[in-house]
């Protein structure tokens, strides 16, 4: 068995997601042999998400499109030159060390050669890219070649327009233990943004890289929403579809804990990437795109305090988490948001007093935010479920008795006739201060709490 990734356009960022294919491998370095792998692979592929369409972009594909949109054949215009190179001697003619390059005499070369030559192995640490008397950075590290690649299927529309039938794309010589970058994940790209409308943004570097950098900002859907928690016991990372599922972890973001290690093996090494040099202190909330996460579009990393008898803040620091993390939903334009039971495994917080804080910040953050936002917790263990079902009932209880009192009071009086949209029209036949009795017409005599009469039933 052998394992290849295969790069799926998706439309959230990075735009592409990748998929870790096992596969019988053939062995042998021939072009028949693994040509036959690309096969296998792509038969992985199609039983896992039929009705998708799958291309190999290599020098060994099968089919022509393939071959002409390998970095080796698609070519980009180079204006100073007047001419059109391809796509891998540009990138590695482009190429800036700390003492050598760019290296425009790789123009010149056979593809093949452009990637052996000699001085980009002997030139020092690699610094960046130059291209057309313009600098780009080293990060994000796909960044320069998905970037040249995209504007040079821009220049080519014809290959263009038949790469925009595929949903999927595998490389069989890329190896992502030397490399990251790959024509069949620069394709991905391509695809995601053009289903998105977002390619004239990719034709300047800083609006593509910032397309990377932020969330899409959303329809505003928002309006038509009212804001509601939910409880569900289950596996954070498989919830069914969610805006942004909650992270929570350690301040160095490392993945190691009960809660985040199963978030990052789910999402694959994107985020470990994305994460690398970012920490944060207790309390904060950074979001980062959800990567090969199916079930949501972004993730939200907070770290929880660690619970010391409640003698250092521990309160005020999860409730601060929570806020930030229902904050920054906001800010991205979020409309719904998946909590972990935060803070109460390895960091020891009481889970009912955890229960408690958690539905008392969302509550007071729905109270003084016009925003709607739709929150759910999710519990691991049956005995997490049972506590925060507890505190949740009593939460909703105390929320019917807000909206009785804010209702406004209807005089009733014996002889009156009311209107219920189930039981249609009934006459009040005995009125006091805590019960009305009610002869409705379809369901005869009802003996009914006079708080439910007003909130249900409307005088004629």
């Amino acid at each position: 068995m052998s394992t290849k990734p295969i790069f799926i356009s998706i439309n959230r960022p990075p735009y592409c997601k990748t998929y870790e294919a096992d596969f019988e491998y053939n062995k042998g370095l021939a072009t028949a042999q693994k040509q036959k792998n690309i096969i296998a692979i792509h038969d992985v592929f199609n039983r896992k998400y039929p009705g998708k369409q799958i291309l190999e972009i290599s020098a060994k594909a099968t089919q022509p499109l393939g071959l002409a949109l390998s970095a080796f054949q698609l070519e980009k215009q180079v204006p100073s030159l007047g001419k059109s190179i391809p796509v891998e001697n540009i990138f590695q003619a482009s190429r800036v060390f700390e003492s050598g390059g760019p290296f425009s005499e790789i123009y010149d070369l056979k593809p093949k050669g452009a990637k052996k030559y000699a001085e980009l192995k002997t030139s020092g640490k690699l610094t960046g890219y130059r291209f057309e008397n313009q600098d780009f950075p080293l990060e994000p590290k796909t960044g320069f070649y998905t970037f040249l690649y995209v504007n040079a299927l821009l220049e080519n529309k014809e290959l263009a327009d038949q790469l925009l039938q595929y949903d999927a794309f595998t490389d069989i010589d890329f190896n992502s233990d030397k490399n990251f970058n790959s024509a069949a994940r620069a394709a991905a790209v391509f695809v995601a943004l053009s289903r998105l409308n977002l390619l004239p943004k990719a034709q300047d570097y800083d609006s593509f890289a910032a397309l990377f950098r932020t969330p899409l900002p959303r329809k505003n859907e928002n309006k038509q929403m009212t804001s509601s928690i939910n409880l569900i016991k289950g596996d954070i990372t498989s919830i069914n579809r969610i805006d942004a599922i909650v992270s929570a972890g350690d301040t160095k973001l490392s993945g190691t804990g009960a809660i985040d290690k199963p978030i990052h093996k789910a999402t694959g090494k994107e985020l470990k990437e994305a994460l690398k040099d970012l920490t944060i202190r207790t309390g904060e909330a950074v979001i980062t795109a959800s990567y090969n996460l199916e079930s949501a579009d972004y993730i939200i990393h907070t770290a929880g305090p660690k619970y010391n008898r409640g003698n250092s803040g521990e309160k005020e620091l999860l409730q601060r988490t929570y806020q930030a993390c229902l904050d920054c939903a906001k800010e991205n334009g979020l409309y719904s948001i998946a909590f972990p039971c935060i803070s109460i495994g390895a960091y020891r917080y009481p889970k009912v007093e955890a229960a408690k804080l958690a539905l008392q910040t969302i509550r007071k953050w729905f109270e003084s935010n016009t925003y709607a936002l739709a929150v759910t917790l999710v519990c691991v263990t049956d005995d997490e479920t049972e506590v925060y079902q507890r505190v949740l009932s009593a939460y909703a209880k105390d929320e019917m008795k807000k909206q009785n009192l804010a209702l406004p009071k209807q005089n009733f009086e014996q002889g009156q006739t009311i209107h219920h949209k189930v039981w249609g029209d009934g006459v009040l036949t005995n009125v006091t201060d805590t019960q009305i009795d009610v002869q409705f017409s379809t369901v005869g005599k009802k003996i009914l709490m006079r708080d439910w009469v007003n909130k249900n039933c409307k005088i004629h």
